[in-house]
């Protein structure tokens, strides 16, 4: 609740600056509020840059939003390197997967051949099965 109050407080204290109006009986508190809501908006810029004390602070922000940008680039690097590691993880996965599966039908396959060879199935296909059911 008192989140919800602040942003309406500073919309309408927003709304008043930029309507030339001075709703808080402070021109520099006024610009503050006004900063707070919208750091980018020109008109609230030119203030902030034209008074001595509020150009140190927009200064501080620049600095801050250069360092936070710097950051979120680092994190967008992190996770892009996570998402390929993902990937190449996955992948592995998969082609183990494939790999044991493959290697299960070729020992099926050896298997019926030997059974046929043997004489201990009389078609592939009964061969197959008699292979399959042993090696599962």
């Amino acid at each position: 609740m008192l989140a919800k109050t602040v942003y309406v407080q500073l919309d309408k204290a927003f709304r008043q600056f930029q309507a030339g109006l001075n709703g808080e009986n402070n021109n520099r508190a006024q610009i503050l509020l006004a900063a707070m809501k919208d750091i980018n908006d020109p008109d609230v810029l030119t203030k902030m840059e034209n008074d001595e004390e509020f150009s140190s602070i927009l200064e501080e922000i620049r600095s801050l939003s250069k360092a936070k940008e710097v950051q979120i680039m680092l994190l967008a690097e992190k996770y892009a390197a996570m998402d390929i590691a993902t990937l190449k993880s996955e992948s592995e996965a998969k082609g183990r997967k494939e790999g044991r599966a493959e290697e299960r039908q070729a020992n099926i396959e050896k298997v019926a051949k030997n059974y046929l060879e043997n004489g201990l199935a009389s078609t592939m296909e009964e061969a197959m099965q008699k292979a399959k059911a042993l090696l599962s």
